[in-house]
């Protein structure tokens, strides 16, 4: 029988940098007139989902029925003078447009092409916008 020497490896992996996840953003209703854009100066995007459970009591003992899963987009952002786009996703807000969000890793090239990434695709409704001025120069 052999010897083997088993070496410790450690795997190591690359994380991917919070600049290479980019949100585009479009109001559902102007598909045809307009590409997706994202937020100028965007300072940072967070994900979340989350699902809430009802619980019975039975005779047997606790039963839990998991409710439908929900997800939220938030996004922070310096306000670009002369800035459009913003007016726009106001107007959606107050209007109860249906917007279209895509979560996309610039750090995950398709194999088949160098111009698309690893995306998710969402379809929601813009919730709250908050506006908030310094008094600092920028």
């Amino acid at each position: 029988m052999k010897n083997r020497k088993l070496f410790g490896l450690q795997l190591f992996a690359e994380a991917v940098a919070g600049k290479k996840i980019v949100y585009l953003y479009r109001i559902l209703s102007t598909e045809k007139d307009h590409d997706a854009t994202a937020l100028a100066f965007t300072t940072e995007n967070e994900r979340t989902k989350s699902k809430d459970a009802d619980s019975t009591v039975t005779k047997d003992g606790t039963v839990r029925t998991p409710g439908a899963a929900e997800g939220e987009i938030t996004a922070s952002s310096l306000l670009k003078k002369g800035d459009e786009f913003i007016d726009e996703l106001e107007a959606a807000l107050d209007d109860d447009e249906k917007m279209e969000i895509w979560e996309v890793n610039l750090a995950e090239p398709q194999a088949s092409s160098t111009d698309k990434f690893k995306a998710k695709y969402f379809q929601g409704y813009l919730t709250e916008i908050d506006k908030t001025y310094h008094l600092r120069p920028c």
